[in-house]
């Protein structure tokens, strides 16, 4: 490990990879075979659906078709999940799946019938691979509107190969923590830089103090903005001792992070001009929708994810921002997933969206 530098107002130093190591090392399927669920009721022209973790337990969302008198199935996408909870509902009535003995308690005194989907794995760059050094993390302690410590986590690769005519990219991760934590952010970098010939890719965790406020398009909102803009950034970029340009600095979050990261970039095109929205909460966004319709210049160059199996309002609002960026004619990537609204998707989806935003926007 090489030996860490001395930051302005940084208080520790470690090796990330431990954080990292429950993690499976085997690679996403980008098509899995389908998922089937068959009923035997022995009654014709009954309503039989299934329902489950995907699309919250919505009781209507998938119904069965009755195939030969009183038998029912359905055929679905492979959902990116290692276990499904579902139960299925005949006429209204809930009732387990009488084929499957494995059930698991449903928090309300009953069960639920439980799948295990050993055919979904996760992508290998969650794990920090063969020949990649561990990556440093520092803290800097910077002060917000209120006066309050934000910790600023700043996680570097220790890149051994660096292409030496192209300049590190800052990426800032809104819900910093939970990027750390829950999607191996930091190993991704890691990997991403030493191995796919992308620059260093420094990443900036930035975590909320009132995540609500703070990123749901409210007065507090503009707060965090000139923060983030005017406080953090500079600082952060002083510590680095670099002066990155909008092509080398990505914004990415995850649900309300996807909306504030779109936002930000909306409001500062001279700072941000690479952005990636994981679930993005566009869901009452009428201020970012209309900020977006009337933005004129330079082209943000945007990936938007979202899965399929999630609430219809957060479909509905991806939908509505693939069209306005269509209608623009700009360049844009929209993924669909077989995917919930959960940190499975983001953290296997992250490095696909970092390639997309960097390839091109820096000359490759």
């Amino acid at each position: 490990m090489r030996n860490s530098r001395k930051w302005p107002g940084a208080c520790c130093f470690l090796s990330l990879a431990f954080l990292f190591a429950n993690f499976s090392s085997t690679i996403v399927a980008a098509e899995l075979r389908p998922l089937n669920f068959s009923l035997h009721t022995g009654i014709s022209g009954q309503k039989v659906y299934v329902a489950s973790t995907l699309k919250d337990w919505d009781p209507l969302a998938f119904q069965m078709s009755e195939v030969s008198p009183g038998q029912y199935r359905i055929q679905m996408k492979h959902p990116w999940l290692h276990e499904l909870q579902y139960k299925f509902v005949v006429d209204g009535q809930w009732q387990l799946d009488p084929s499957n003995p494995r059930k698991v308690p449903d928090q309300l005194g009953g069960f639920n019938s439980l799948l295990t989907m050993t055919e979904f794995k996760e992508d290998p760059l969650l794990d920090l691979q063969p020949g990649v050094s561990p990556p440093e993390m520092q803290i800097l302690r910077i002060e917000d509107w209120a006066g309050r410590s934000r910790e600023i986590t700043i996680v570097e690769p220790a890149r051994l190969h660096s292409v030496q005519n192209r300049n590190p990219v800052l990426i800032y991760f809104q819900d910093g923590t939970e990027y750390l934590e829950k999607a191996s952010a930091a190993n991704i970098l890691a990997n991403l830089s030493e191995r796919d010939g992308l620059p260093r890719l420094i990443g900036v965790f930035v975590p909320p103090r009132d995540r609500i406020d703070e990123y749901s398009l409210t007065a507090t909102t503009e707060l965090y903005v000139d923060f983030f803009i005017h406080s953090m950034i500079p600082k952060v970029e002083k510590a680095l001792a670099l002066s990155p340009t909008a092509q080398e600095r990505v914004l990415i979050g995850d649900s309300l992070g996807g909306l504030i990261s779109l936002y930000l970039a909306l409001r500062s095109p001279h700072l941000f001009q690479l952005v990636g929205s994981q679930s993005g909460a566009f869901l009452k966004a009428n201020k970012v929708l209309k900020l977006l319709g009337s933005y004129q210049s330079p082209a943000l160059r945007i990936s938007l994810d979202i899965g399929i199996y999630e609430n219809d309002r957060f479909l509905d609002g991806n939908e509505r921002v693939s069209q306005l960026l269509n209608l623009k004619g700009w360049k844009y990537r929209y993924a669909r997933h077989p995917a919930v609204h959960d940190w499975i998707s983001w953290r296997n989806e992250l490095p696909t969206i970092i390639r997309y935003l960097l390839t091109d926007a820096n000359g490759e």
